[in-house]
């Protein structure tokens, strides 16, 4: 399963960021879409931390 987030947009699923840091490690679903490291790098080093260590 993949989490993604649609909000405003039934057709592009919405960037996920640093705020939606919790509500990622909090799911059950193995893969996430979609990243932006032009908009949001932190999220990326956030959820690296989290799976390594």
């Amino acid at each position: 399963m993949t989490h993604t987030l649609w909000l405003d947009s039934p057709n592009h699923p919405e960037i996920l960021g640093i705020n939606d840091f919790n509500q990622l490690s909090q799911s059950p679903c193995l893969y996430a879409r979609k990243f932006d490291a032009s908009k949001d790098s932190k999220i990326l080093d956030l959820i690296e931390k989290y799976l390594l260590g």
